[in-house]
């Protein structure tokens, strides 16, 4: 790149895409993150068009000392840029898909739903989460752990390779044979060290359409049907993901009179092994008969599309997640103690169950692919909706909650699950030696923490 723009009007003449200043139509729209819990105002928002356009605003934040945020689809949005420059990556949507290799590159702002919608006819899918507009590379980044892990594990594992763009404006590629310290770290070290400008993911052959859905049952059966739920997961396969939900379900005219606007609990499934799927429906009985049973034939982007919030437009939420050991009797004891209490309106806790291909392997620096499968069977994951409840309730409920189920936990974390307000506790989201090799890599390819408006990796010293 030549000479560096030096000016806001030198910047925006150099770029493809957009710059956006404060009172500029659109700036209002660009700053929002879809996870709106940070009302975030910045100096100047740069949609980028292409690679050249993130080479330039890096180049410019660096050079002029300002704050640098980076934002694909905002879904995991951890701190402000007040003040700062908002690098935006949504209109970077190209998808490039090689049905011979099963592999496929995309640009930031690809979501799950962009690319299900691609794969799917080609008897191919990616390892989504449960939101199908999260945006597949910050996902990625930070783990991914969604229906499909126990038959194939975590996304990160399927990263083969990167584009990167690094703070000094070089741009890089990231594979085992190129930089491979960086590629290590891309494997589920989070988005701390580079703006990914396109990914190359591994995808896995899945051409039947799976047995998956949620079946409802009244709050009132929480202590019977927990300790089934716990008997007849360790029955299954790796080919079927479980969950069991708490929540508050929503007075709305779908849900049967017995629980609509009450408190349930729910027992989910996904059931990706066509030779078994009557087998896995008929254990079902033993739950007895629900009050809704959305249990059905689907194909993968239908399922990974199933959550209200894939769409919605943005959301505001507060989440927290831990591990349980194992779903002991006291553990059960005590989620029927919660079960039984006072939700707020729209509180779930869900227990996911792990286990199956999440097994330990030196892929990437998460724990689970060192130490957590080891000591953890399930993840327990709360979410609350502030604006029904207030932020003060949330934030009470949500640790009394984790405080009550402190004994039973495993103490470890889930980069991908961490709030913004968790900064201090994102060393526990990673082994000891994983987060001090992260720290070496983070030194050698962004020593002055350039990107550090996230969930961050500081440097090491």
């Amino acid at each position: 790149m030549h000479t560096p723009p030096t000016s806001v009007a030198t910047l925006r003449a150099a770029l493809t895409g957009l710059l956006l200043l404060p009172g500029d139509a659109g700036y209002d729209e660009a700053r929002a993150p879809w996870l709106r819990v940070i009302d975030q105002h910045p100096a100047l928002v740069v949609e980028a068009a292409n690679v050249a356009d993130l080479v330039l605003a890096i180049t410019y934040a660096r050079t002029q000392g300002l704050p640098l945020g980076v934002q694909a689809t905002g879904h995991g949005i951890a701190k402000a840029c007040d003040g700062g420059l908002l690098l935006k990556l949504d209109k970077l949507n190209a998808i490039d898909l090689d049905t011979a290799t099963r592999r496929v590159r995309m640009g930031p702002g690809v979501s799950w739903k962009d690319l299900l919608t691609q794969t799917q006819p080609h008897g191919l899918v990616g390892l989504s989460g449960q939101v199908s507009s999260v945006g597949v590379i910050g996902y990625t980044l930070g783990g991914g752990i969604g229906w499909l892990v126990r038959k194939h594990g975590e996304c990160c594992e399927y990263v083969v390779g990167a584009t990167v763009v690094l703070a000094s404006g070089e741009i890089v590629h990231a594979s085992a044979t190129e930089h491979p310290d960086l590629f290590w770290g891309l494997r589920g070290g989070g988005g701390n060290l580079g703006v990914v400008a396109e990914l190359e993911l591994q995808l896995v052959a899945e051409p039947h359409d799976m047995l998956a859905g949620l079946r409802w049952y009244p709050m009132a059966r929480v202590a019977e049907l927990l300790p089934l739920y716990r008997d007849w997961a360790a029955t299954l396969s790796q080919a079927t993901s479980t969950v069991f939900r708490l929540m508050r379900v929503p007075d709305a005219p779908q849900f049967p009179a017995s629980i609509r606007g009450k408190s349930a609990c729910i027992v989910g499934l996904c059931h990706a092994d066509p030779a078994t799927q009557a087998q896995v429906l008929a254990s079902l009985a033993v739950f007895g008969e629900p009050a809704l049973d959305q249990v059905k034939m689907m194909a993968y982007p239908a399922i990974a599309a199933a959550e209200p919030a894939s769409h919605e437009s943005s959301a505001i939420t507060y989440d927290q997640a831990g591990f349980l050991r194992e779903l002991s009797d006291e553990a059960i004891a005590l989620l029927v103690e919660i079960g039984r209490s006072e939700f707020p309106p729209l509180l779930q806790l869900e227990i996911l169950q792990l286990g199956g291909h999440l097994t330990p392997s030196v892929a990437g620096p998460l724990p689970s692919q060192a130490s957590r499968t080891p000591t953890a069977a399930f993840m327990l994951h709360t979410v609350t909706m502030p604006e029904q409840s207030g932020w003060e309730e949330v934030k009470q409920v949500t640790e009394e909650t984790f405080a009550r189920l402190a004994p039973v936990l495993t103490g470890e974390l889930y980069y991908n699950y961490l709030r913004g307000d968790q900064q201090v506790q994102v060393a526990a989201a990673f082994t000891e030696s994983s987060w001090l090799r992260l720290r070496e890599v983070k030194r050698r390819y962004d020593p002055e923490n350039l990107f550090r408006f996230n969930l961050n990796v500081e440097p090491a010293e």
